[in-house]
């Protein structure tokens, strides 16, 4: 097997893994609270600390590729994956945390690096392959909301069982990975350089407050959806059916953004439309007669799938090279994805304050309304080009 199938074949099952433990903790919250009893606000926590860490470890990215390869910087980071995985698997409250915290800050260093080993080995189709791997993170967060459910049944209700058990799936992936850092094939592995310069640039902030308003919608939708399907009386199954559905309609919605985006006479508004989609998907879910919550879903889907695709790309799209690539990634996920953490807590907290999820809806929408605009923006931004840094 060539160098150019086998990594193909790695990013795919790295990038499944990006958001099954995210997905799997989110869609068993009613079963959690339930069971330990924990406020809105501790919801929250369970939910924004993991977004948070996923942000904060971005920054640790491109030094950790740069000293030893991106490709063993991955596989480092799948090992520890599935020590965190695993923890969650614990009886105390505690261990769920902090294996959310590590599931989460596994994540964000990933996630950084998938975009730069695309840049530097799929250059010539790069809007191919940034479709194929948002495509493979939206659907790694739609089987981890199917299969858990079923999961759960079949280990006797045992939810900590059912989130350990995707450890299995990072082992399998981190032994994946192994032949691309233990066989000379191919092509040989690169070591980023450290480019300077990207935080004086327009562009990079734009990117990053791009990531951190949609990725703050769309977590709030992983945190709160269950519990709100809860309060309209839908029952857990349902629901799951329903997360489930919206992570497929954004798989499907992911391949074309790409090519649209990139070939776009007016671009910001191909980055602003999911947006919109987004806000009036959410109102319908959170509002709108239960007659139409499944249309509401899928117009949902189609804008968290959209927005995230175009947040990808346009890191990929406005980078010079595979060295500013990363440092680009590291930027517009580290501190975008710190800041999205504040959304799903503060739509707690708002659940706690208000009694209903009015609040919490508001809150939604503001970010909306900010995200529109970031987008018409962002869209006509131009390429960062940064200068190498003196060894």
């Amino acid at each position: 097997m060539s160098t150019r199938v086998l990594t193909f074949a790695c990013l795919i099952l790295a990038a499944l893994n990006l958001r099954m433990a995210l997905g799997s903790l989110s869609v068993t919250l009613p079963e959690i609270i339930l069971e330990t009893g924990i406020s809105g606000t501790q919801v929250s926590l369970l939910t924004a600390v993991p977004l948070f860490c996923l942000g904060l470890m971005g920054f640790a990215a491109p030094p950790l590729a740069a000293r030893i390869g991106i490709r063993r910087a991955i596989v480092v980071t799948l090992v520890v994956l599935v020590a965190a995985t695993a923890l969650r698997g614990l009886e105390p409250f505690a261990a769920l945390l902090a294996g959310a915290m590590g599931t989460g800050a596994c994540c964000g260093l990933i996630g950084v690096l998938i975009p730069t080993l695309i840049k530097r080995d799929f250059a010539a189709q790069i809007k191919l392959m940034t479709g194929v791997a948002t495509m493979c993170i939206s659907g790694g967060a739609a089987i981890s909301a199917a299969v858990m459910p079923p999961l759960t049944r079949a280990l006797n209700d045992d939810w900590r069982l059912a989130l350990a058990f995707w450890a299995v799936f990072a082992l399998l992936t981190a032994m994946t990975w192994l032949p691309l850092i233990t066989q000379r094939i191919g092509v040989g592995e690169t070591r980023l350089r450290p480019v300077a310069g990207v935080l004086r640039h327009r562009t990079a902030w734009l990117l990053t407050a791009y990531m951190a308003l949609q990725s703050g919608m769309a977590y709030m939708i992983f945190a709160w959806f269950a519990p709100l399907m809860r309060d309209r009386d839908v029952s857990p199954a349902q629901s799951g059916l329903i997360l489930a559905a919206i992570a497929l309609v954004q798989v499907i919605s992911i391949p074309a953004t790409p090519y649209i985006l990139a070939h776009a006479r007016r671009p910001g508004l191909i980055a602003a439309a999911p947006i919109a989609l987004m806000m009036i998907g959410s109102a319908g879910c959170a509002f709108a007669p239960l007659a139409l919550l499944w249309p509401s879903a899928i117009v949902l889907g189609i804008g968290q799938g959209m927005a995230f695709a175009v947040a990808l790309t346009l890191i990929v799209l406005r980078s010079e090279n595979e060295h500013v690539t990363a440092a680009v990634s590291a930027v517009a996920q580290a501190v975008g994805y710190m800041l999205a953490a504040i959304l799903p807590l503060a739509g707690g907290v708002a659940r706690d304050l208000a009694g209903d999820w009015s609040a919490t809806e508001m809150i939604y929408a503001v970010a909306g309304v900010a995200g529109i605009w970031v987008g018409l923006v962002t869209g006509g931004s131009r390429v960062v080009a940064a200068r190498f840094k003196a060894p």
